[in-house]
């Protein structure tokens, strides 16, 4: 794919909000890109409860920001202790296939990345992160359809749309 098409719905990896306040260029071509409904960002609880829990005010307030454009979406998996009644759905055994391939060995550790990851592999067009190792299993997974993108790429990627 050379760019990105008109209303593609996009979900970044929770420290990609992070990158976005560090290229305020970037970032404010993005929110255009939303605000004119080109784009759709879409969040889960987890990236949500993750940017939730920063301890830096000022940060967590303009990540926020950025989260009021997004649109929240179940995770496509429940984890016990980790996902939210209500902002979860069960999935299919599809997407447990998926979880328990990019969890792996790393069981505990690897699940949040792993609701995010089969989220965004099932309900958004691109996905951004800079997760090499979870971009690798991504990719070795059979069927992805999610692009995967790092940040890099997203903000080239951007820069070449006409707002």
């Amino acid at each position: 794919m050379s760019g990105l098409l008109s209303m593609q719905k996009i979900m970044l990896d929770t420290n990609q909000y992070d990158r976005l306040l560090t290229a305020p260029e970037t970032c404010d071509r993005f929110l255009k890109l939303l605000s004119d409904g080109k784009m759709e960002l879409l969040t889960t609880h987890i990236q949500r409860d993750e940017i939730s829990a920063i301890d830096d005010v000022e940060k967590r307030v303009r990540l926020e920001a950025i989260l009021t454009h997004a649109r929240l979406i179940g995770t496509r998996g429940a984890i016990f202790d980790i996902s939210r009644w209500g902002l979860a759905r069960f999935g299919d055994e599809e997407d447990h296939r998926l979880i328990e391939h990019i969890r792996g060995g790393a069981w505990e550790r690897k699940s949040e990345d792993a609701l995010v990851a089969a989220t965004a592999a099932k309900d958004a067009d691109l996905f951004v992160t800079d997760d090499k190792p979870l971009t690798h299993r991504l990719k070795s997974y059979p069927g992805m359809k999610c692009e995967l993108i790092n940040f890099e790429e997203f903000e080239k990627r951007l820069a070449n749309l006409t707002l």
